[in-house]
């Protein structure tokens, strides 16, 4: 089970040297899912909204 080769994914940037321990942990736990073989996909309109909202919560992962 894997991403079809036709859904466009988004690109993360990361500018910042250091990036907050708090980042750093989310994007290694993330990545422990998407390992993990636990993820979802979604359109680019859904992400943004999930994206926005989490902005909002720091504490969420």
């Amino acid at each position: 089970m894997g991403i079809p080769d036709n859904v466009p994914l988004p690109e993360v940037e990361i500018v910042d040297e250091e990036p907050p321990a708090w980042l750093v942990e989310a994007a290694e736990r993330g990545l422990a899912d998407y390992e993990a073989g636990r993820y979802v996909t979604c359109d680019p309109e859904t992400f943004d909204r999930l994206l926005t909202d989490a902005a909002a919560h720091p504490e969420a992962s």
